[in-house]
């Protein structure tokens, strides 16, 4: 498996990603329920931002990631990992990816719902 950046060929795969990871009455909140995820995942493209996906050796896409990147800070809008990849460190791999890449990041901030324990977990860590 390898971390690499977002690119158009992904955004159906990171779509039905989303549409999986988060839950369904929560995800109209989410800016990817509100504008429709591939257009906004299309316009983040080429952009500013920090979006990457860890792509299986057969081209599947089973995380995703979104850093909205400043100054000295960053901002992580989301992280989510297939259903069936999960407790394999990749969400640990996107995070210490965008640290590396980022060195100037002194702070990211993040915000994750209450009742999600394992990112909780991950985030303490």
């Amino acid at each position: 498996m390898r971390i690499r950046a977002l690119s158009d060929v992904d955004v159906a795969e990171v779509v039905q990603l989303i549409r999986e990871s988060f839950d369904p009455g929560l995800l109209r909140y989410m800016i990817y329920g509100q504008r429709g995820a591939g257009e906004y995942l299309r316009s983040l493209i080429g952009g500013s931002g920090h979006q990457t996906v860890t792509v299986t050796a057969g081209g599947q896409v089973v995380a995703y990631s979104d850093f909205h990147v400043g100054q000295s800070e960053a901002h992580l809008n989301y992280l989510c990992v297939a259903r069936d990849a999960r407790r394999r460190g990749l969400a640990r791999a996107h995070l210490e990816n965008f640290v590396t890449e980022h060195p100037r990041a002194a702070r990211i901030s993040l915000d994750v719902f209450e009742h999600n324990a394992p990112a909780i977990e991950l985030y303490r860590r």
